[in-house]
């Protein structure tokens, strides 16, 4: 694998590995980036190159010649609609450099571990409240019943939004994510809408909580302040869709990947279920063994050198996290191996979450309402098990992946909650 250092050289000359397209679930998915990693931290890919190693993955998110290449990954994957791609751009989504920077400042409070861990408790009712509906039957449907509404409910309690517009976020959510299914010009009505509606409500939501602040994050972030320095309504409105979109359907998906994972891997189900103070960890594992999103699309505006590779102006790249989280350099030799008592490694953890100046703002939160989801449904349901199997949505591009249908059967159970801890 470790290659001899040589000047760098433009990307077209270099005899580098083709990635052949394949699903996140494809069984022979390690294998075929285990053969191109082996070869060269940079593959050619469909669309252009995809970083294959975690040194290099790491390096480049933390380089700022790379930047955002949200639009330009929407652009070659055919989403030409100018409603879309010509709305406002996000500010804190695709902000770079001091603008960036300060927009992170600003909020880094509110998005902390101990932010987060302010809302384990609403969490866990909520969840046992979702259970309750289903305790006695005996039997699920996850999706429906546990993963789509959950992570809608916690973003929106963390806002402080009223309980009977929760449905609405869920829809306009759902619509949202319409541009990462494989008929976007069919959809792309519903998605400008529901992009419309959802700017108006926040726009209004911030109004009122500048004029009666309340205990929730919105006001936490209209109060933030760093050297007399505040966020306009703008940078505000982003930042609460920015949450909003990026904490719903990547928790959603992540949740039942999670539970799949460890479902199929018996011995480690078993493990939990010995010792629930292993959850936290089966949870970074599940995010580093299989997560919703596959990488982040980086984008070279200019000529840029890199290690050993030149890529020319206007070259836009794939992170490949599923590749980085798996490479040996970092966990060894069983790095293909799925075990939710891994130690973690000092300073290099799973990039499901991304690093450097993009890393996602709400990890913190997304990782509580893994670690509570898992524990709860392995202490409310009991003997739990895949009922038939679970039907995978397809991934579209460098779009998100997960379960549509997850059925289940469980030892039926009264509706009483029980305290427990885990950690």
């Amino acid at each position: 694998m470790n290659e001899t250092v040589t000047a760098p050289r433009p990307v077209d000359e270099i005899d580098l590995p083709v990635l052949p397209r394949f699903g996140p679930r494809d069984p022979a998915r390690f294998e075929i980036l285990r053969e191109a990693r082996e070869r060269h931290w940079l593959a050619r890919s469909e669309g252009g190159f995809t970083v294959l190693r975690y040194p290099e993955v790491v390096a480049m998110h933390r380089d700022a010649r790379f930047v955002n290449g949200g639009n330009v990954s929407l652009r070659r994957a055919g989403i030409t609609d100018e409603r879309f791609l010509s709305r406002r751009p996000n500010p804190f989504l695709r902000a770079e450099g001091a603008d960036h920077k300060r927009l992170r400042k600003l909020v880094a409070a509110a998005f902390s571990v101990r932010g987060a861990e302010k809302h384990r408790a609403f969490m866990r009712a909520e969840i046992d409240r979702m259970i309750d509906r289903v305790a006695a039957a005996g039997r699920a449907e996850l999706i429906e019943d546990l993963f789509d509404p959950f992570p809608t409910a916690v973003i929106c309690e963390l806002l402080g939004t009223p309980r009977e517009d929760w449905q609405l976020f869920f829809g306009w959510t759902r619509d949202i994510f319409q541009i990462y299914t494989g008929d976007v010009g069919a959809s792309m009505d519903r998605i400008l809408a529901a992009h419309q509606e959802l700017d108006q409500y926040v726009e209004e939501l911030i109004e009122k909580r500048r004029r009666v602040p309340g205990d929730d994050l919105l006001t936490e972030l209209i109060q933030a302040e760093e050297a007399g320095d505040r966020l306009s309504t703008e940078e505000l409105q982003s930042i609460v869709e920015a949450v909003l979109l990026a904490g719903t359907d990547t928790t959603r998906t992540q949740l039942g990947i999670t539970l799949a994972t460890v479902l199929q891997h018996p011995d480690q189900l078993a493990k939990l279920q010995g010792d629930p103070s292993l959850i936290p960890g089966a949870v970074e594992e599940s995010l580093r063994f299989l997560s919703s999103v596959g990488g982040q699309p980086r984008y070279v505006p200019e000529e840029t050198a890199f290690k050993d590779v030149i890529f020319p102006a206007d070259t836009l790249l794939q992170t490949n996290f599923v590749s980085a989280n798996v490479d040996p350099l970092i966990w060894g030799d069983d790095a293909e191996r799925f075990d939710v008592s891994r130690k973690p490694t000092a300073g290099n953890g799973q990039l499901t979450f991304g690093i450097g100046r993009h890393i996602c703002l709400g990890a913190s939160i997304a990782r509580v309402e893994l670690e509570e989801m898992l524990a709860t449904i392995l202490w409310r349901m009991p003997n739990i098990a895949i009922d038939g199997g679970v039907e995978w949505r397809a991934q579209a591009g460098a779009g998100m992946w997960g379960a549509e249908r997850f059925p289940v059967t469980f030892a039926p159970s009264t509706p009483a909650i029980q305290d427990r801890e885990f950690a």
